[in-house]
């Protein structure tokens, strides 16, 4: 009876000093149960949406409890400024869950602290600079070239095609080829449809807080079958990327006998090479490669699956883009392609940031830490706490955005500022290091694509229910494709 009593006690205590805590002022927050806190609420496999109604009643910035994890949503583009570009060295860090420690720290998402400073000043190298990057546009054109020649197979049948799959071996293929300078060169490849599998999974699982990450003492009971299940997906992918890098540094090695020691042809050999000279753990090595194929694939293939189905819903616009992409190829000298010349596009440039804003894919950052105590927009945030860049919210809330649910490619036309509002590369020093890279990709393969290709349907294609997750996938859809 005694231990009873103590228990309810500590409860009502815990409850009180969550929800009444006068000492200094917090931001707003929900109703904060004991021990779990509002994970309950957030156990949904679309969370950007119960943070979106957070947001309507909260504010831009509002407190949660993840379990025993305090957290902060930022939710306008004035917020995540002041917090990650006015005061970025504080938010600089990540949030590590216990969960994916199998994943380790040694790698560029995750990695906090020197680590990470050198694996992005590292990988900057290759990854920043606009020469650098320009040299893999033919690489990219080819393959655009290729997904091209695998829907003719289905315009000659003059059947209807989910295009997603095509649509993801192309950019798997561009990422690969940027790693390792090779591609599949069968669209398919029972291999290269497992790798877009294990990556759909990776996306598909991480869409809610998995409550061992926030309550501790729960890892002594069970293991979440999730975690399990994702754990076992990354072994597989990490055996298919060592693999892959063990080539690479036996022609290194080959190379290097013929005097040839300081050929770099892809992304990976830049790695190798500072593992070679002791720069690099060979576990570095693997995991941010692993990165850069995961992220750099799933995020630009379903950038560009949202687009032709919104494209698709609204022919009229299609057609404008069309015209337009028709005109550059006619003015341009020898039809060169390049994101160089990306300004001579203006329409269809418009018509890429609204699809990147309505239809956003990555609805909230990979979460950061505050490293120490800090007064944000007049509240308190302790050291330690969980920081999320609600970039669902930054993307649809009224007050940055006129008729923000409405799909109007017109609003950033004649607005250059109404672009820096966009976030999906994440703000401060830890944005997407590899966002150039992925900007000159889609721009490239989206212009080939819709030069070549009419998309079209009998019905409306659904836009608004999409399978949740990290990333935010359309679900299963067909359509018409018709030769230009």
């Amino acid at each position: 009876m005694i231990i009873i009593v103590i228990v309810v006690f500590l409860f009502y205590f815990s409850f009180l000093n969550l929800n009444l805590n006068p000492k200094k002022k917090r931001p707003p927050s929900p109703i904060t149960l004991p021990v779990i806190g509002n994970l309950i609420s957030l156990l949904n496999n679309q969370p950007q949406n119960i943070l979106f109604n957070y947001y309507k009643k909260y504010g831009k910035i509002y407190q949660l409890q993840y379990g025993i994890v305090n957290t902060v949503v930022l939710s306008e583009f004035d917020i995540l400024k002041e917090a990650f570009i006015e005061n970025g060295e504080v938010f600089i860090e990540r949030y590590n869950k216990i969960t994916k420690k199998f994943k380790s720290s040694e790698n560029i998402v995750n990695s906090n602290g020197l680590i990470w400073k050198k694996l992005q000043s590292i990988s900057i190298q290759e990854l920043s600079p606009n020469i650098k990057i320009k040299k893999y546009e033919p690489m990219i054109i080819n393959e655009t070239n290729k997904l091209i020649d695998s829907f003719n197979e289905h315009i000659k049948s003059n059947e209807s095609i989910d295009p997603t799959l095509n649509i993801k071996i192309c950019f798997l293929n561009i990422i690969i080829s940027f790693l390792f300078n090779f591609r599949y060169n069968d669209y398919k490849d029972e291999k290269v449809i497992q790798l877009v599998d294990y990556i759909h999974s990776i996306f598909r699982m991480g869409s809610h807080p998995i409550p061992q990450d926030y309550i501790p003492i729960l890892n002594k009971f069970y293991i979440n079958k999730t975690t399990k299940i994702h754990q076992k997906i990354f072994e597989n992918i990490y055996e298919y990327i060592e693999n892959q890098v063990q080539k690479r540094l036996e022609i290194l090695n080959k190379n290097n006998n013929n005097n040839n020691n300081n050929i770099n042809e892809c992304f990976v050999d830049l790695l190798l090479l500072k593992f070679k000279s002791n720069l690099l753990t060979w576990n570095e090595v693997i995991k941010t490669t692993t990165d850069l194929m995961i992220a750099g694939s799933d995020t630009n293939s379903l950038f560009t699956i949202h687009l032709i189905i919104a494209l698709t819903n609204r022919e009229n616009i299609q057609n404008k883009v069309f015209n337009e992409i028709l005109n550059f190829y006619i003015l341009n000298e020898n039809n060169k392609i390049t994101f160089s010349n990306k300004s001579k596009t203006p329409y269809y440039n418009s018509v890429l940031k609204e699809v990147e804003r309505r239809f956003t894919v990555s609805p909230l950052s990979q979460p950061h830490r505050t490293n120490k105590d800090i007064i944000l927009n007049g509240y308190f945030i302790p050291s330690g706490s969980q920081i999320i860049q609600n970039v669902y919210s930054c993307h649809l809330n009224d007050k940055d955005w006129e008729n923000p649910f409405q799909f109007n490619p017109d609003r950033f036309l004649n607005n250059n500022q109404l672009e820096k509002k966009l976030i999906t590369f994440g703000m401060g020093p830890r944005n997407c290091l590899g966002f150039q890279f992925a900007l000159m990709s889609i721009w490239i393969v989206n212009l080939i694509l819709f030069k070549s290709i009419k998309f079209s349907s009998n019905k409306l294609i659904e836009e608004e229910i999409r399978e949740g997750g990290t990333t935010l996938s359309p679900f299963p859809f067909k359509i018409n494709l018709i030769k230009r």
